[in-house]
């Protein structure tokens, strides 16, 4: 498991029967660690049994391969599971930098809304009733926010 950490593979091929903990245990701890669990691990072992490939897929593994086996086959599945890996790496980027995005424009939005209730407020309140000059200012500076707002918002559609 230190190696693994030190190291940080691309993808990982396990057996089943080694010394020590075996391969089913050794999946379990590398998909209890944060760090590790984004890992593929593919189980390749002589153990063929149903409930065995059951058990190692339920356990997080991204695929399952029995000895003795096709070279051509094992690579092929390899490099699927690393194209697969890397996709999964690039959408979990994208959703990051979406998620930042609708953060900031949240903040933006929140400013531009609270601004325009507090006008809006101002000028419906029937206690300080401003001068025709001050209401028409107020009303630009309204006018002024929902254009921001919009404009801020019809941006996001363009990123």
């Amino acid at each position: 498991m230190e190696a693994i950490k030190k190291k940080r593979p691309d993808l990982i091929l396990l057996d089943i029967i080694m010394p020590g903990i075996d391969g089913f245990e050794t999946c379990r701890r590398l998909k209890q660690d944060a760090t590790l669990a984004n890992i593929p691990v593919i189980f390749l072992t002589a153990k063929t049994e149903k409930e065995e490939v059951i058990a190692g897929l339920e356990l997080g593994a991204v695929d399952y391969v029995t000895k003795p086996f096709n070279e051509k086959e094992l690579l092929t599945r390899v490099n699927t599971h690393l194209e697969l890996q890397m996709v999964k790496e690039k959408l979990r980027d994208s959703i990051a930098t979406r998620d930042k995005l609708f953060s900031i424009i949240s903040h933006d939005l929140n400013g531009i809304l609270g601004g325009m209730q507090s006008i809006a407020q101002l000028l419906t309140n029937k206690k300080t009733l401003p001068d025709v000059e001050t209401r028409e200012n107020w009303l630009q500076m309204l006018l002024q926010a929902a254009t921001q707002g919009y404009d801020l918002l019809k941006s996001s559609y363009n990123i």
